[in-house]
């Protein structure tokens, strides 16, 4: 049994050693070990181990602990007011991503690509290149950082790779959006909804769908809303709560629609403990309480 144990687990290191890399020796043979005990496999072919992997990840243990600590944070104390306006929300870019990466995101990925060039593991370098564009890490000389990211996009696919496809795209449709190009931000995004549709993986649906609202909003602001709704009900099914915070904010800065979305974040920030802390959690409560500060004066 341990033998067996042991080759799931080295495979899953190999296919994904930058989340082996985060999460450490003893974080990541915990979670390989719940995948092992709780999922059941679709197929039983050995190569196909990684995405079965993928689809626990994002079906199962996500929606699980989501549920679980929604039932143990029963009315958690209100969000801070204290905190920062971490965004401005006037250009449309602004809005894509609340808020700039942080040093330690910026240094695990370029540690990540490092690994991945120094190891063989191609299969990963493309998918570190793009994570590198995105969270600020120097492009190569003569590349923006999208074309920095489209290249990352290109050297995972030459590799055969389409695990996690979506979640690249949403990347770079984010970088586009900053260097000003709309119609190639909505290119990455149909390119998204396509593989979604042939594929299913559908694990970063909800943002794909969030980032295609706030593209539209100014030119079909009724769409957008219609976008942000579906983005937040397909979170919810999946039980993404951090997702749903994200098109919540963006449902806020829709005509509109700012007072119910600000109840709604105000509600759902109650589910998460109060020194729990991540960009998505900042920017939703320095929203609520400058919205509530607006209120009042």
């Amino acid at each position: 049994m341990d033998l067996f144990f042991n080759n799931i687990q080295s495979l899953l290191a190999s296919n994904f050693p930058v989340l082996r890399m985060i999460h450490g020796t003893d974080r990541w043979a915990r979670l390989v070990r719940e995948f092992y005990a709780e999922h059941l496999c679709r197929t039983p072919l050995f190569p196909e181990v990684a995405r079965e992997f993928l689809r626990y990840l994002q079906d199962e243990r996500g929606a699980r602990a989501a549920a679980a600590r929604g039932a143990a944070d029963d009315r958690r104390a209100p969000a801070r007011a204290d905190r920062p306006d971490p965004w401005a929300s006037d250009p449309f870019v602004d809005e894509l991503f609340p808020e700039p990466v942080d040093d330690r995101a910026r240094e695990l990925a370029e540690r990540g690509l490092e690994m991945s060039e120094q190891n063989g593991f191609n299969f990963w370098i493309g998918w570190s290149e793009v994570v590198c564009a995105a969270t600020g890490s120097p492009p190569p000389k003569g590349l923006t950082p999208a074309e920095y990211a489209r290249k990352g996009l290109d050297d995972w696919e030459e590799v055969g790779s389409r695990l996690g496809l979506t979640y690249l795209l949403s990347l770079t449709v984010e970088l586009l959006a900053e260097e000003g190009n709309k119609p190639g931000a909505e290119d990455i995004l149909s390119q998204a909804e396509a593989f979604m549709d042939e594929t299913g993986e559908k694990f970063w649906a909800p943002e794909i769908v969030r980032l295609k609202g706030v593209l539209r909003r100014r030119s079909a602001p009724k769409s957008a809303e219609g976008l942000f709704r579906r983005a937040i009900k397909e979170a919810d099914d999946m039980g993404a709560r951090l997702l749903a915070l994200r098109a919540l904010l963006s449902l806020a800065e829709t005509p509109g629609w700012r007072e119910e979305a600000r109840l709604q974040i105000k509600e759902r920030l109650l589910a998460f403990p109060a020194d729990e802390d991540c960009a998505d959690l900042r920017a939703a409560r320095a929203f609520v309480a400058q919205a509530g500060e607006g209120m009042i004066a």
